[in-house]
């Protein structure tokens, strides 16, 4: 009978070692991240599979915390910071107003600064910001320069895409647009007949041969970049910790150049 409890505890006692001396596995955490699904170049599908700046960007802070991250596609930045702020997801980037912003939340400081373009047609004999004042200003669904717009005491107008935007200047339903310097540029290459330099390259001088619209900037240093930030709950403030490492270093700078052809990192 001794015998038999000494080799039942020796059974035991040897479990026990095998177990306290195995290696331990502990999954990884998930970073649940919300993205816009079309919201080229931040954020967007190819081959159903999303990408972007935004996208590759929020890998790297998930691999500098030893996450696995899930994203989540909604249409709208006011439905990410609700998102946030009912903790059903961690992580949004992009142009929050933060005067709007819930007090659950806390912000990351400024990664990137992508330049506004405020531009009119031709035929508006529009020359400056202060022509503006008061005026109807078109701005896409998704864009962050609503508060801008009404700081300079102008008001926006919301349309679906750039086509009919463009369509409602050239039909003088509103003076002016809005875009980030990508979209405008990415429009322009695709629309070179919107430009100065193709109404200057026609030789016909009928004008049934001139273009119906010729966009023009408009410059003023009140015309600022826009912030892009991260927002997040405060019971996760490493991502703030995490994102400021990525910025200090070369990741961002890099996502830029890739995605932008510059660095878009400073004011």
């Amino acid at each position: 009978m001794k015998k038999v409890l000494i080799s039942i505890l020796s059974g035991i006692i040897l479990s026990l070692v095998i177990l306290i001396s195995a290696p331990t596995h502990i999954s990884a955490d998930t970073l649940k991240v919300g993205i816009l699904a079309d919201n080229k170049p931040y954020s967007y599908l190819t081959n159903k599979k999303v990408t972007g700046f935004e996208v590759e960007l929020s890998k790297k802070i998930a691999q500098e915390m030893d996450d696995n991250v899930k994203f989540v596609k909604v249409s709208d930045r006011k439905k990410l910071q609700k998102l946030v702020s009912e903790h059903q997801i961690d992580l949004a980037l992009g142009q929050f107003d933060k005067t709007t912003l819930s007090s659950k939340l806390i912000t990351t400081d400024t990664y990137l600064y992508p330049q506004n373009v405020l531009f009119t047609g031709t035929h508006r004999h529009i020359s400056s910001i202060e022509d503006l004042q008061n005026k109807k200003v078109g701005i896409l669904v998704n864009g962050n320069q609503h508060q801008l717009l009404t700081s300079l005491q102008m008001k926006p107008k919301v349309y679906n895409s750039i086509s009919s935007l463009m369509k409602a200047l050239e039909n003088k339903k509103i003076k002016a647009g809005i875009l980030t310097d990508y979209e405008y540029t990415a429009y322009l290459n695709k629309h070179p007949e919107l430009t100065s330099a193709y109404l200057q390259a026609l030789n016909s001088t009928k004008k049934s041969d001139l273009p119906k619209l010729t966009l023009t900037r408009i410059k003023d240093p009140q015309i600022t970049s826009q912030q892009l930030v991260g927002i997040t709950d405060k019971r996760n403030t490493k991502l703030n910790q995490t994102l400021d490492k990525l910025k200090d270093g070369n990741d961002i700078i890099d996502l830029s150049q890739k995605y932008f052809s510059q660095d878009l990192t400073k004011p």
